[in-house]
């Protein structure tokens, strides 16, 4: 896409893009900007030399990996100082500075709503009136009636609280970025994508997190919202099944820009079915 005049920016806290094996993701676009600090991201080596009251019990189940995540947020005092807040905000202030290009593609990767269920008041508090010192922001995976994963009925309620309190915090951050497109009308000009990779599990089935379990609904029945200035579904929800591999033909083809020869992708474009002309995309 650059090749052909389209100006490309990731804007991430996942780390993971940046890991060893990772190949070298980031480096294909025009510009990136890596917000670190998230999960095991191996980032602050400043000791701690107070585990808060939030991380006690966080601490008590992780040990020493939990360290990894506390040296990095130890002085996080206000709420823009938390991961998605900072993803959202270099989000619309990348659209202020670049709202002018003739086309681009931005691609935000925000590891939110993820564990470390972490996050500041009001949103700590917004769904539950519990204690957060009793529990961990951060379960493990497995069975929540068994093992090192076991939650008791009111744990299981405090952590589903933190999920939705992270993703209101997610919500409201991600208002920042429609506010610039609002400003600068660009809902007239610009095509946006908003899915994830997977679910969680918050006891759905007796499990907690994406462990090696069933592939219920919960975990890979995902959402695609997508707006398309010209599109005939906006506002509307349509049956066609899709598959995240296609984002890729869909976002080029969206450009203007040929796929690579068809005996090496996978992909299939579903602007088609934004835009009208077909209904159905894959058969299963």
């Amino acid at each position: 896409a650059g090749q052909r005049g389209v100006t490309t920016q990731l804007i991430t806290d996942h780390y993971h893009l940046f890991e060893w094996r990772s190949h070298s993701y980031p480096y294909d676009y025009a510009g990136y900007e890596f917000i670190r600090g998230h999960e095991y991201d191996n980032w602050r080596t400043e000791p701690v030399t107070a585990v808060p009251q939030w991380a006690e019990q966080m601490v008590a189940r992780l040990g020493d990996a939990a360290y990894i995540y506390l040296r990095n947020v130890q002085h996080f005092e206000r709420e823009m100082d938390f991961f998605a807040p900072q993803v959202m905000q270099a989000t619309a202030a990348w659209i202020e500075q670049n709202y002018t290009q003739p086309q681009f593609f931005l691609h935000v990767d925000c590891f939110d709503v993820h564990e470390p269920f972490h996050i500041p008041e009001p949103y700590r508090s917004l769904y539950t009136d519990d204690d957060y010192r009793r529990y961990s922001p951060w379960p493990r995976y497995g069975r929540i009636d068994q093992g090192d994963a076991a939650l008791s009925p009111e744990g299981l309620h405090w952590v589903r609280a933190q999920f939705a309190g992270k993703l209101t915090m997610v919500d409201t951050w991600l208002g920042r970025v429609f506010d610039a497109l609002d400003r600068h009308r660009l809902w007239e000009r610009t095509c946006v994508i908003i899915t994830t990779d997977h679910g969680h599990y918050l006891g759905e089935h007796g499990w907690i997190g994406k462990p090696g379990a069933p592939l219920y609904h919960t975990l890979c029945h995902i959402p695609l919202l997508a707006w398309h200035p010209d599109g005939a579904h906006n506002g509307g929800r349509v049956e066609a099944t899709t598959q995240t591999v296609d984002l890729y033909a869909t976002i080029l083809q969206l450009l203007g820009v040929d796929l690579p020869s068809a005996e090496y992708v996978h992909s299939r474009s579903f602007a088609p079915v934004l835009l009208g002309e077909r209904a159905t995309h894959r058969d299963h």
